[in-house]
């Protein structure tokens, strides 16, 4: 075998590989959420998840505002197969922001609450 035989077949093994790990981190994170919404009351939130595909830590920003100051509790909850990754429930009327940091990002749930004076609990 020449070299530039074993060449291109090395190119080819490391694009073979490269090709199955980029379609599996982006099969792994996905996100079938919505960015950001306003109710018809006064309260908006906004929910960002960051991080890159090669990175297996995600960023997950939850920011929620009631000008009126109409929340009653506002919270985010992470889990993977029915383990819970990270909990954060908080009870500020104007809202505020909740970050969490987690490591795995393989079939994880993020679910967004809020609840708002008067009316039942919203799932996001």
């Amino acid at each position: 075998m020449e070299r530039e035989d074993a060449l291109v077949i090395v190119f080819l093994i490391i694009l073979i590989f490269g090709l199955f790990y980029l379609y599996q981190n982006l099969n792994s994170f996905q996100c079938y959420m919505e960015n950001s919404f306003r109710t018809s009351s006064d309260i908006s939130y906004e929910f960002e998840p960051q991080g890159s595909l090669y990175s297996k830590v995600k960023v997950f920003r939850f920011a929620i505002t009631s000008s009126s100051k109409k929340l009653e509790y506002f919270g985010m909850r992470i889990s993977k197969d029915e383990e819970v990754l990270f909990f954060e429930n908080r009870t500020e009327p104007e809202g505020g922001s909740i970050v969490a940091t987690i490591n795995e990002t393989e079939n994880i749930t993020v679910e967004r609450f809020f609840k708002e004076k008067c009316q039942p609990e919203t799932r996001l």
